[in-house]
């Protein structure tokens, strides 16, 4: 039986790397849509060349979330570094954490890292983009 957390969680805000894998694991994790691994190869094989993908790693969601945690440490100290951003898409069948930066001098658009999960009946699947560390 799901609990009113887990059946009300949409999107998290925050600026703590903590804060935002406990909503990870806590939050999203329990409300996201299980697929099957062909339709998480078919989604990872959609964004991996735009996004310039290193690859698609599994784990358990403890492992996955070691792998989150790494990344967003890393985005962390990047001197533009706004907040990060966990939305679960149920469109898309997972979790999207964002890490989003203040817009370079000259420009008006912020940018960001994006890192996708997915979940198996049995695995958790975790991409980003050619910055992310596996």
């Amino acid at each position: 039986m799901k609990t009113k957390q887990q059946t009300e969680f949409h999107e998290k805000s925050t600026r703590n790397v903590q804060e935002a894998i406990d909503s990870f694991l806590n939050g999203a994790l329990p409300v996201m849509p299980v697929i099957d691994k062909i339709r998480v190869n078919s989604e990872y094989k959609n964004i991996q060349s735009g996004w310039g993908s290193r690859g698609l790693k599994s784990g358990t969601p403890q492992e996955i979330a070691a792998v989150l945690r790494k990344n967003l440490e890393k985005d962390l100290k990047y001197p533009l570094f706004l907040q990060f951003m966990l939305t679960v898409d149920t469109d898309e069948c997972c979790t999207q954490a964002v890490s989003i930066f203040s817009p370079e001098p000259g420009s008006t658009i912020p940018s960001c890292f994006v890192y996708r999960i997915w979940k198996t009946s049995d695995s958790i699947y975790f991409c980003g983009n050619e910055e992310t560390l596996l």
